[in-house]
């Protein structure tokens, strides 16, 4: 369903969706950079603050991604990363890749991940970079310029999975190193970690679940 902003335009096609861990609340883009939440239970609809790139419209996905208790949104698109407080109102945000298009909380909601041509983790609090991990060109991809589509991080947080253009790598959050990597011909389209560590990847004619450090 698309949605009238609150200058009254028609908004079109949804661009992104992110539900709250407790369902209750679904956070909706268009491509026109109308950011909306709705309350389930409800059926409230409030319309938050235009993402940056609403007066020229998305060109790119646009990242977003709600904290484990449901209160705060983080947005990313045209080289912005905002955090929106969503029943204040209230908004913190920094500068960021152009090409940022992923982002995702940690476990304990003090960091975020955004990624796209590499990934940047910020520290929640101020929003201030943290520390950066490059992308890996070994595994057949050094002809590619691997892109980032989404992020998961583990249930012990320990490893932060990354869904990229050209394959899925595992990072060691402690060493910044590439764990684990499966390559373009999987042709993978989504990743999750399951509670007890194991990796789900999902491709388009095939399903891996197991070790995130399997060959």
């Amino acid at each position: 369903e698309s949605l009238d902003d609150d200058r009254g335009q028609r908004g079109t096609a949804i661009e992104n969706l992110a539900l709250t861990a407790d369902g209750q609340r679904l956070a909706t883009v268009d491509r026109a950079g109308v950011l909306a939440v709705s309350e389930i239970a409800s059926g409230e609809l409030k319309v938050l603050p235009s993402a940056p790139s609403a007066d020229v419209g998305l060109v790119v996905p646009i990242g977003l991604a709600w904290d484990h208790a449901g209160k705060r949104l983080a947005v990313t698109a045209a080289g912005s990363l905002r955090v929106i407080e969503v029943d204040s109102g209230k908004t913190k945000q920094a500068n960021g890749d152009t090409d940022d298009n992923a982002v995702v909380f940690s476990n304990d909601d003090r960091e975020l991940a955004i990624g796209g041509k590499r990934i940047t983790i910020y520290s929640t609090a101020d929003l201030r970079e943290a520390r950066r991990l490059p992308l890996p060109t070994e595994y057949g991809w050094q002809a590619e310029r691997p892109n980032v589509l989404d992020l998961r991080y583990s249930p012990d947080g320990s490893k932060l999975g990354a869904l990229l253009d050209v394959g899925v790598a595992v990072f060691d959050l402690k060493t910044g190193q590439v764990e684990a990597a499966l390559v373009k011909d999987l042709k993978a389209v989504g990743l999750r970690f399951a509670s007890d560590g194991r990796l789900a990847v999902f491709a388009r004619d095939a399903l891996y679940i197991g070790p995130a450090n399997a060959e």
